[in-house]
C-alpha cells in the first residue's frame, strides 16, 4: 500500500525535503537565541540542558534502529546508503525540535517566566 501512495521517487523527494527542512528550522531556531543568556547560566540549568541534548543523541540511533527492523524490508533508498548520515539526521531532528516546543507550550501556559520556564530555558 505504502509503495503505491509513494514511489521511490517521491520518498527521495519527501526525503530532501526533509532534510532541508530540519536545516532550515536549526538556522532558524539559532538565531532566535540570545547568547547573552547562554554564557551566564548556572550549573542547573546547564546541566538540564546538557542532558536535553545527550539524551536525543543516545535515542536517535535506537529509533532508526527500532524503526529500520520494524518497517525496513531490507530495502535502502539512495539518500539512506549511509547508516551514520541517517544516524545523525534522526538526532538533529530529536534535539532541534525538542526546545522550541517547550518554550511555546511554556509561553502558551504562561509558565515560562516563573522558575520552571526560567530552567528549561537555559
Amino acid at each position: 500500500m505504502f509503495g503505491l501512495l509513494y514511489p521511490k521517487t517521491g520518498v527521495i523527494n519527501i526525503d530532501v525535503l526533509t532534510h532541508a527542512g530540519v536545516v532550515y528550522y536549526a538556522f532558524r531556531t539559532g538565531l532566535e537565541m540570545n547568547l547573552d543568556t547562554i554564557l551566564h547560566v548556572k550549573k542547573k540549568p546547564a546541566t538540564i540542558a546538557i542532558s536535553g541534548f545527550i539524551f536525543p543523541m543516545v535515542i536517535g540511533p535506537a529509533l532508526y534502529t527500532l524503526h529500520r527492523k520494524v518497517y525496513g524490508n531490507g530495502e535502502k533508498y539512495p539518500l539512506e546508503e549511509s547508516r551514520i548520515n541517517a544516524y545523525v539526521m534522526w538526532t538533529l531532528v530529536l534535539t532541534v525540535t525538542g526546545f522550541p516546543v517547550v518554550v511555546h507550550a511554556l509561553t502558551e501556559l504562561k509558565l515560562l517566566y516563573t522558575r520552571l520556564g526560567q530552567y528549561t530555558q537555559y
